[in-house]
Order: structure tokens, then sequence, then C-alpha cells
């Protein structure tokens, strides 16, 4: 099955009430990147009512386009076939959280408040472009399988115009409740959704993480409506307990207003404090309880000010060791050294400084592509853009003409015996076929698996064939070659060739999705490809690269040559491929 010519549908992964969600395969995409396609499906009773549903569903997709963080899966693309709608996302591999609860049983405080010390940021991020998530719960939590962190999945934002009707009056109104029962705030079935409502959800997450109970199986409290909780997870701090009974509050008033606010008390290191700040009722205004019919961007609540902490040397690395960047960022630091805890809101910060560092740790730890993926987050008005490009460019450079395994190795390459698929750190890889059933038939055994590919093929495109010099100087990779596919980050993905039995990495095919990549990090990529050729040689590839980035949509394919390497820049709308080869 083939959706808009060009999503191929490898298999069904839930259906529910609003549609459907698969994995699929973009055949559009060199590397055939696999992606999540969801299918909404609108019950609405006219055509009037349809061309509502579908401008209000394009606006929200608009918005969620727009976010790039990395434990949101990024939205590809949108698309509207046969009166269905169909949303084109980032594949996150992983279990739920709900997943890992129903077979391990109840979590350790340690671990939830790590998941919260995580998910806070991408609340705090969320709020900063006013969405609001509207269905938090343990199966929308994905524990990604390269670093453990939680991706927020399945944002209700899409789903709240599926059955939009046109009243007596003539107003739009939204008759389909978003959020799931339990997990869902009071005031969201009134369909008065605030950033608190999103609070509430990750803290009854929480909460069941702690007991593995569902909120059904809990009893309440009559007079306040919380739930009873305690007695199933003792080994709860109070502290943590506090804070998850504020966040779960029955009115949106008496909880943390924003995912800020619950981060600081949770972050705040002296127990005295956070207790205040646990227990003190804002002064500042409350948020305004949104209207059923207003859109859903809300009007950004106003919060309490930000405290800004100075941590000595040994509290950074701890939290950005247990609570990853984002924990980095939220605290806001500016120096090091023993402070107390100060008020500044007009200080100016650099959220780069923080995720510099936090990179810098995970490449001391030997986590490159937990690296790779933080420096890629810098802003470009950071200080540090520059340098972190850079560091990128350096982080997934692969000597050509060396052994794969030391190569790969270098950037946390897992080797599964046995088999022909590898994964980067954890990550999918797909293999890239580019032969026929002839071909298959008699496979070569290499280091890490089978290669089914026996020589090249004369309709391979230009950039994978060889030279006659390629076949007189390695004859013995070049009729055994080997393609696979690494996605690097989101936009960013790299192509090894590689022959079978001499293990040699031949050429490599780095393909950058510009809508995502900046152009910056691209010129800083090729700059490190062409470190060591003669001056004169750099300057005219680098002018060749501008060209084609100055050509931005124009379908051209460019080489560049120097007296080190050489290869080929092929642009294609909003893609740009660099290939790579030796001398």
């Amino acid at each position: 099955m083939l959706l808009n010519n060009r999503f191929r549908i490898l298999k069904q992964l839930a259906k529910g009430g609003f549609g459907a969600t698969y994995l699929a395969e973009d055949t559009h995409m060199l590397s055939r990147r696999h992606c999540v396609v969801k299918q909404l499906q609108p019950e609405v009773p006219n055509q009037s009512c349809y061309e509502i549903a579908l401008k209000k569903f394009k606006e929200e997709a608009a918005v969620l386009e727009q976010l790039k963080h990395d434990q949101i899966p990024q939205l590809y693309g949108y698309f509207e076939q046969e009166n269905r709608l169909f949303l084109i996302q980032e594949w996150v591999d992983g279990p739920t959280l709900g997943e890992k609860v129903r077979a391990l049983g109840q979590l350790s405080a340690e671990e939830v408040q790590q998941m919260l010390l995580r998910v806070l940021p991408v609340l705090e991020y969320l709020q900063n472009f006013k969405v609001i998530h509207r269905d938090i719960k343990p199966d929308n939590l994905i524990l990604r399988q390269v670093d453990s962190r939680p991706v927020l999945i399945d944002f209700g934002s899409m789903k709240r115009h599926l059955k939009t009707r046109i009243s007596f009056s003539g107003s739009v109104v939204d008759s389909v409740i978003i959020g799931t029962e339990g997990f869902m705030a009071p005031e969201q079935a009134a369909q008065r959704t605030v950033y608190a409502s999103d609070l509430y959800s990750l803290g009854m997450t929480a909460i069941y993480a702690l007991t593995a109970k569902l909120p059904v199986e809990m009893e309440s409290d009559y007079d306040t409506g919380q739930f009873k909780w305690r007695q199933y997870a003792p080994h709860v701090s109070d502290h943590l307990a506090k804070i998850l009974d504020k966040a779960t509050e029955f009115s949106p008033h008496d909880r943390f207003s924003t995912a800020a606010e619950m981060l600081d008390a949770l972050t705040l290191q002296n127990a005295s404090a956070a207790a205040t700040l646990i227990s003190e009722r804002t002064i500042h205004e409350r948020p305004t309880i949104l209207d059923q019919v207003e859109p859903e961007l809300a009007e950004p609540a106003t919060a309490p000010t930000r405290q800004t902490l100075a941590l000595s040397p040994s509290v950074v690395m701890t939290s950005l060791v247990a609570g990853g960047i984002g924990f980095a960022i939220a605290l806001g630091f500016q120096g090091l050294g023993p402070q107390a805890v100060t008020a500044n809101p007009d200080q100016t910060r650099d959220t780069g400084t923080p995720l510099v560092q936090a990179a810098n740790t995970f490449s001391g730890q030997g986590h490159e592509l937990g690296a790779i993926r933080t420096l890629l987050n810098v802003p470009t008005t950071s200080k540090h853009a520059q340098d972190a490009r850079e560091k990128v460019a350096n982080l997934v450079h692969l000597e050509l003409g060396q052994p794969i395994d030391q190569q790969l190795d270098v950037i946390n390459l897992e080797k599964p015996p046995g088999k022909a698929k590898r994964s980067l750190a954890g990550l999918g890889v797909s293999y890239l076929s580019e032969v026929d059933t002839k071909t298959q038939q008699d496979k070569v055994q290499t280091k890490f698996g089978h290669s089914p590919i026996q020589t090249y093929r004369s309709n391979w495109p230009i950039h994978r064939q060889p030279t006659d010099a390629d076949l007189v100087a390695d004859p013995k990779s070049w009729y055994d070659p080997w393609f696979e596919q690494y996605e690097i980050a989101p936009g960013m993905t790299m192509e090894v060739m590689y022959g079978c039995k001499s293990n040699k990495v031949l050429q490599t095919a780095e393909t950058f999705d510009r809508s995502n990549v900046d152009d910056e990090l691209i010129a800083a990529r090729f700059n490190r490809i062409l470190q060591g050729s003669r001056q004169k040689d750099i300057q005219a590839s680098q002018a060749t690269l501008k060209r084609l980035i100055d050509d931005k949509g124009k379908a051209r394919t460019e080489t560049f040559s120097t007296d080190q390497v050489r290869g080929w820049l092929i642009s294609n709308q909003d893609q740009l491929m660099i290939v790579t080869r030796g001398i």
C-alpha cells in the first residue's frame, strides 16, 4: 500500500476511535527512512464541517511542524487523501513507559524523578510555543531505545477538530473531548484546558509509574478529589510526593501554573526552599481557563519569575548526567561556585552554554551520538553556534580507506555478530538494496553478516559507479561493495560504502535535510572533509558548495576534487548530499 505515491505501509502499529497508526518507509528518501503515518478520520455531518475541520487540521499541523526538540518526534509532513487526513512523523524505536511498568511493575522513585526531570523541559518548550499536549499518559511516552530518554508522542491537539459541528447559531463547535480517563485533568472534560492540565496528566503518569496502579484502581478523597496513592508507594520521599500532590490538585489554580515552576520545585537542592515553593500560592495572575471554542494555541499564563541557580561544579555535573540537557537548560546556570539561590529575572541566558557543556559530558563518557544530537540543538544565535557545528563535523567524520569496524567504533557503532544490519548506538539502520534477484542468489559472508551484492551494477547512479582507476586500485573492494544507511540525527543521514571482503571504507554519502539542518552545519561538515587538502582546492570546492546552497530548490549535481579527496555535491529540492571518495 502506497500513500500519497510515496509512503509504503509496512505494518499497523495501533488503531483507535480517531483512526490508525502505521509504520511506513519513505520511498522518496535516499535512505528509505522509516516513519510513522497517522491516519485521522474526521466524523463530520457535511462537507462544510469537513472543510472547517481540514482547515483547522492544517493550522495545527503547521504549528507542530515548527517544533524542533529532540524529545518530540519531528513532523515530516501532512496531506489529505480520500477525505482522510494524514500526518507523517519521525519513527522512534523503544517501549512506552506504560509497557515498561506493565512488564516490570513499580518503578523506583529515582527512575520516576529522572523521568520528570527529562519531560518537564519538553513541556516548558511547548509552553513557549503556546502549545498544550492534552493527552499525556504512560503510553504516550516512548523510552527511546538509544538513550532511554522519554519522547512525547501523539499530540491531542490534532484530534480535537475531527468531530467539528456548526451550531444553530452558526458558531463552530469541536464536540470531541481529548484525553484519557484518569490521566485527563478535570477541566478537560469541560474543554477548558490550560498549561496546568498537562502537568496534572504528567503527575498522574508519574504516580502510575510509582504504584503500577491505574487511577481507576485507587480511591479518591471526597473532600479534595485527589487520589490516595501514597499507601501504594511507601518508597517515595515526602518531597517528591508533595510535588506530585500539588501537580494533581483538582483545581488548576492550586497546581503549578507552568512546567518551569514545577521543575524548579523538583530541582531545588535546599529542602526548605523547595517546601516553600511547593506550598506558596503565586501572587501573580492565574492562568485563564480557555473558552471551549478558543483555538488550540493557549494564551501564555503569567508565571512566577524563574529563579536562576548558580551551582557548584559537582552539582552541575550530577545534574547533567542525571537530568540530561533539558535539566541543565531549565536550571539556567550562569557560572560555577557555591552561591545562594537568587532571583534574577533580567539576566539574559545563552541556552547554548549548558548544551555545549552537556555535549562535552556525553563525549567524555563515550556517548558521541548523544553529544551530536545535543550540539545540533545549539541555536544559531548562541555564541557557541559555530563551535558546536564544527564539533559535530568532527564527531561524524570517517576516514576513507580505513577498516570499517575501526571507523564506526569512533561513533559508537554496535556490531552484533551474524547480522547484516547494524545500528548506530541503537538507532535503526536500513539496508539499501541496489540489486536484482539474480545477484542475491550467492551471498558473501562478511564480518558483519551476508552481503547479497556481488559486483557493482551498470544501472547504479554515477556517484556509486567505480571509475576505471577505482577498479584498478582496489578491485577486491569495488567488485564486492556493501551499502548501509545510518540516521545520525533527524535531517542528517550517512551512507557508508565499504568492501565486504577488504572491509575498507570506499565512500561516504551524507544527506542533509535543509528544512531541519542549517547551512552552516553543512559547510562545517564539508570543511572537515576537505581538511588537509591544498588551499586552492579547498577554496574552489567551497565555492562549488556555496553555489548549490544559494540555488536552493534546484536539482543539480556538481563534482569537487582536491589532492586528498574527490566526490559529488548533489542538490534536490530541500536535500543536499555530499559524496566523498579518496584519491
